[in-house]
């Protein structure tokens, strides 16, 4: 996580660069409004499919799309014992985003009935 929020990068240094390069991007309100903003090190593949995934979408969309994409296609990283709302057990799972290399084996019809039970 350290890696992924780039927390080990001093946030000041980075508002003075932001706001001389892009002024109207950021200024001392929009840093006041956004404490603690930060630059993601994403990895590329998961930033170019959610970039993909984000045209002519919502934000509750995009992140249910990729979260079927990665249930589907992805490998399980973590399950995670927690309690639903009517305090029962249940279990929440985390998946990878699937490597291009999976994604090549799924054909297109399989592409549309994904995106057909997304809708």
């Amino acid at each position: 996580m350290r890696a992924y929020f780039q927390l080990e990068i001093p946030l000041e240094p980075l508002y003075t660069k932001w706001t001389a390069d892009a002024p109207t991007l950021f200024n001392d309100e929009i840093l006041r409004r956004l404490p603690g903003v930060r630059v993601l090190a994403q990895d590329p593949w998961e930033t170019l499919l959610c970039f993909i995934t984000s045209s002519n979408n919502n934000i509750p969309r995009i992140h249910l799309l990729m979260e079927t994409l990665r249930a589907k296609h992805g490998e399980l990283l973590l399950t995670i014992p927690t309690k639903n709302e009517s305090e029962e057990s249940t279990e929440v799972k985390i998946y990878s985003y699937p490597t291009l290399e999976a994604l090549a084996q799924v054909t297109e019809g399989e592409f549309r009935g994904e995106r057909a039970t997304m809708s």
